[in-house]
């Protein structure tokens, strides 16, 4: 990010990362990159945080932050901090982060007629998952298994930290769960006393306690609220935008998405 975007004022904002970058002050670095943004990684204080920059060509979530323009040419290990509302990066970047949108990534409960329809458009959600390849699939569809089987939430708790990477494959699948509970007016209450943290990554932890808090990745959102007023070539596009989130995220999501609506 060159010098000329100092001073940019951020488009749009999850509403946990507009929470934690207002709060108190943070500083931390650049950790990684991914096309159309970077993350950052604030760990000089008590409360580590985890946000993603990114431009409006990829999803927002929880904890992401929109801008304008391209991401530029920050490096990894590149230092940030956030006081005031405001999040600069190596000294040259500053993003006002408190006059962002706040997107909407809630999840409507569903009436009693759009339960039904949306039941009905399992089937054909189904017929969208791509078989997945995770090594772990087996394991989590035994997960799964036992909790439909006993109606024990607890069982779930098994899914968290289970596979590799930033957001392991067994917590995309609680994600994907946990929208769906949400529609149906399933309770989520006994999910909220797992403690993601001593379990799994923290970008991941933070994706699970969002969606416990009723905020989820927009692709998931936008999927799970037209599900009961959507056309079959609607979903079928809809669903191949959630598919798309990360290298298995999505497809993972919908794994769970699937298996609270069954």
């Amino acid at each position: 990010m060159g010098v000329e975007q100092r001073g940019r004022r951020a488009s749009r904002i999850g509403r946990h990362a507009l929470r934690y970058l207002t709060e108190q002050p943070h500083v931390g670095r650049v950790v990684s990159r991914f096309r159309c943004g970077l993350n950052v990684l604030l760990d000089g204080s008590a409360d580590p945080g985890f946000v993603s920059i990114q431009t409006r060509d990829v999803a927002l979530h929880p904890w992401g932050v929109e801008i304008p323009g391209g991401e530029g040419d920050v490096s990894v290990g590149a230092p940030c901090r956030v006081e005031a509302g405001v999040l600069c990066v190596h000294d040259s970047i500053e993003i006002d982060v408190e006059e962002a949108a706040v997107a909407n990534l809630e999840i409507s409960l569903y009436s009693v007629a759009q339960a039904a329809r949306a039941r009905e458009q399992l089937v054909t959600l189904g017929d969208f998952r791509n078989p997945s390849f995770e090594a772990m699939e087996v394991e989590i569809g035994s997960i799964l298994a036992q909790w439909r089987a006993c109606g024990d939430p607890t069982d779930l708790s098994d899914l968290v930290g289970l596979g590799s990477g930033s957001t392991p494959a067994g917590d995309d699948t609680f994600v994907g769960l946990v929208a769906g509970l949400t529609a149906f007016g399933g309770s989520v209450q006994c999910l909220r006393r797992i403690d993601t943290r001593s379990r799994t990554t923290l970008p991941s932890a933070q994706m699970i306690e969002a969606a416990l808090d009723g905020s989820f990745p927009e692709p998931l959102c936008d999927l799970v609220n037209a599900l009961p007023i959507c056309t079959d070539e609607e979903l079928g596009n809809l669903a191949s935008s959630l598919e798309g989130l990360g290298s298995t995220s999505g497809r993972m999501m919908l794994r769970g998405l699937i298996a609270a609506l069954g």
